[in-house]
């Protein structure tokens, strides 16, 4: 990495410590970055562009477009990266679909990519996400790694590549071969039975106020757990967890007597982000 680089990544890192500074956001705790925007006054919205991943506006008030279609943590990761060019005042910033992972040219897009990773996975929130549960990097298994993307909010392969080339807590060889193990497997080894869309797995080691999730998608949480609503159902069998079945909020209780906020949107919702968890809503500018 060259000079440059280096202080670019400084420059970014330095960036989104000073805005979750400024919000009161805890530096150990995962955030949702559509949250963020809201209250920073940017507009986010879920839009269906098959070519675009995200897009920043600054007029003629701060807009954020993000694509529906690609998976949940991808979004929150591509809606930090359009906070990145609010923060840095690039301008009007368009972003095409690419999954190469690799760094761009551009020192705008990779102050942006690196604002993003540092804002959703600061090296504290990473390290104690492991150390709470009392696993290590270097012996982890796929699934240790995927429950800990899933609490920061961001995609299991995002944080494999933050965890090689920004963090250096793991190898190229370890995270090719963590990489190289398929998703679905992943989900069917944290569930024990094979889901048909996400998993959250949901215990009292989960710091975030809130899980987020879309219709469909599995928590597993500990027996004796209980819900005070009507966006998800409990199931006992193969072994306890939820079912997130339609929008709205509630609360999951565990038998700790921890309460965290469960939200469920629609799947693939499309319009303004902070409309997602809302059953049924008129869509506005």
């Amino acid at each position: 990495m060259g000079s440059r680089t280096i202080d670019l990544a400084r420059e970014a890192v330095l960036a989104a410590a000073r805005l979750r500074a400024e919000q009161g956001l805890s530096p150990s705790v995962g955030i949702c970055p559509f949250d963020l925007s809201q209250e920073l006054g940017v507009s986010a919205r879920l839009v269906n562009y098959p070519s675009l991943e995200g897009m920043y506006s600054p007029s003629p008030r701060p807009a954020i477009l993000v694509n529906a279609e690609r998976p949940a943590g991808r979004r929150r990761y591509s809606c930090g990266h359009e906070l990145g060019h609010h923060v840095f005042k690039h301008g009007f910033r368009l972003d095409e679909l690419d999954d190469s992972n690799s760094s761009s040219s551009s020192p705008e897009e990779f102050l942006a990519q690196r604002f993003s990773a540092a804002l959703l996975m600061p090296t504290l929130a990473v390290n104690s996400a492991f150390a709470r549960r009392g696993w290590s990097p270097a012996t982890a298994q796929p699934e240790h790694f995927f429950v800990i993307a899933q609490e920061l909010g961001v995609g299991y392969t995002t944080l494999l590549f933050h965890q090689e080339l920004n963090l250096q807590q793991l190898t190229k060889s370890r995270a090719t071969g963590l990489r190289d193990i398929s998703i679905p497997q992943i989900r069917s080894t944290v569930a024990g039975f094979s889901p048909q869309h996400d998993v959250f797995y949901v215990d009292d080691h989960w710091l975030r106020e809130s899980v987020d999730v879309e219709v469909g998608d599995v928590l597993i949480v500990p027996q004796g757990s209980l819900l005070d609503g009507d966006c998800a159902t409990l199931a006992s069998s193969p072994k306890p967890h939820a079912i997130a079945v339609e929008p709205g909020t509630c609360f999951i209780t565990l038998p700790s007597n921890k309460k965290i906020l469960l939200r469920v949107s629609r799947r693939n919702f499309i319009g303004l982000a902070r409309h997602r968890f809302i059953a049924e809503v008129e869509d506005d500018v």
